[in-house]
């Protein structure tokens, strides 16, 4: 009767192991799945991100623009630049502020590049002279 129950034995232990087997490999796949579920969520929160940020450098941008940055604007996003380049820029005509430092600065950016004026009155803002 052993004789029998050998090859019995050595099935049911098979299919045991396989069992064992198929139900890691269906955790694994659960595992892998809540995985793959967060990435996705990850990704779509980061894309989101990157496209309110893009937004919110074309607004710093177009500002800059029409407070009179077109040569900044020309040499650092040549791709807007060709957007806004058929709109002339908005000079503030009044005071941009009551902030007479904001005032300076936005008219040494309106006279164009001039380092050495710029770099006097970043000085005098560090010495507190301004």
């Amino acid at each position: 009767m052993s004789d029998n129950l050998g090859p019995l034995t050595v099935a049911n232990s098979r299919a045991e192991h396989a069992e064992m087997m198929l139900a890691g490999a269906q955790d694994a796949r659960s595992r892998l799945t809540t995985q793959l579920a967060e990435c996705e969520s990850a990704n779509l929160r980061m894309a989101e991100k990157i496209e309110c940020l893009d937004s919110d450098l074309y607004l710093a941008v177009q500002v800059a623009y029409n407070r009179g940055a077109v040569d900044w604007v020309r040499l650092n996003y040549p791709k807007y630049y060709n957007q806004f380049k058929h709109t002339p820029p908005t000079y503030a005509d009044s005071p941009a502020s009551s902030n007479v430092t904001l005032d300076v600065a936005l008219s040494l950016l309106r006279e164009g590049p001039q380092t050495e004026k710029i770099q006097a009155f970043l000085a005098s803002l560090k010495l507190g002279t301004e």
